[in-house]
């Protein structure tokens, strides 16, 4: 196996708006949201079959991919974006820390400004990925291209193929899925994950309506809000209110996951 590929060519194509330029570093997730650390990180695959230790990809600062130009990644991002998901990322890691310290409704409403936090999350997932040849535009899908549309032009509501849903996330270490499918039953979602103490996050696109009603609790719900509109979300104090901590990467009984091993990413403390 091969080492997770993180730092591409110095110069290339931007994966968020494809302008061609000297590549800036991204944090996924931003820093205000997660103290970076050394982490090793590996793909999926990896971390489920034991692998020489020369293969893990070690970072000192965090999860970080060269793959942004300097204006999605320091002015988008980190100026208009990322400063409302750190707020609610350090809001709900202030919950899980004091759940057994004091006597917490089993249902907490976190405030949030929906249209900022949605498009750092897919910023940051349109981030996690370097090509083969980081000189060639990043790939045209229709779920990639929605992605880029309401990211770059903030006077649009959020597409309404997208789903975005959260929970609290209690393990240490940070997942990047892209581009998973998870077979349930008869149905298949189809998403990307992205997950770090102490929220994960779950973008579905065109998920079956049965999905959306099983999920409904868990949505944030962002259409119909302007760019700067505060809203809440419902987060669950108990430990029976959430996920699993290694769910999709572990699936239930009852579900196949299908991935591409090349973007879908586990980082650890080493």
């Amino acid at each position: 196996m091969k080492r997770v590929a993180t730092r591409g060519s110095k110069k290339g194509m931007c994966n968020i708006c494809g302008i061609f330029c000297t590549l800036t570093e991204d944090h996924v997730p931003p820093k205000g949201s997660i103290t970076p650390q050394k982490v090793g990180i590996k793909s999926l695959a990896q971390t489920v079959d034991p692998i020489d230790p020369k293969i893990v990809r070690l970072s000192q600062n965090g999860v970080k991919f060269r793959s942004l130009c300097p204006s999605c990644n320091n002015h988008r991002l980190g100026r208009k974006f990322d400063p409302a998901l750190n707020a609610f990322s350090q809001a709900v890691a202030q919950i899980i820390r004091n759940r057994s310290h004091l006597s917490l409704p089993s249902r907490l409403e976190v405030s949030l400004q929906p249209q900022r936090v949605v498009r750092s999350i897919i910023g940051h997932l349109l981030a996690a990925e370097i090509r083969e040849d980081m000189s060639l535009a990043p790939a045209s899908e229709p779920m990639r291209d929605l992605m880029r549309y309401y990211f770059l032009d903030t006077s649009a509501d959020l597409p309404s193929e997208f789903n975005v849903y959260c929970w609290p996330y209690r393990a240490k270490h940070q997942v990047i899925f892209k581009g998973v499918g998870i077979l349930s039953g008869d149905q298949i979602v189809i998403g990307d994950f992205l997950k770090y103490f102490p929220v994960a996050f779950w973008l579905t696109y065109q998920a079956p309506d049965r999905i959306r009603e099983v999920m409904r609790d868990r949505e944030i719900s962002v259409r119909g809000n302007g760019f700067d509109d505060w809203s809440t979300v419902v987060i669950g104090t108990k430990e029976k209110d959430t996920f699993r901590p290694n769910w999709p990467e572990s699936p239930d009984d009852n579900e196949v996951m299908v991935i591409n091993n090349d973007v879908c990413f586990v980082a650890t403390a080493p």
